[in-house]
């Protein structure tokens, strides 16, 4: 059963380029996604 506590990144192809392909879209680095999320998830914590 998911109770949700699983959140995280599935596994990520070509991690070493993986920012550049982010900029390519104009997403932020992953490292500062991570962070955004981490804190969005223990405001629901």
């Amino acid at each position: 059963m998911d109770d949700g506590r699983d959140f995280g990144p599935r596994p990520i192809e070509d991690p070493e380029h993986l920012d550049e392909r982010r900029a390519a879209v104009g997403l932020e680095p992953f490292e500062d996604y991570v962070a955004q999320m981490q804190r969005l998830q223990e405001g629901y914590g």
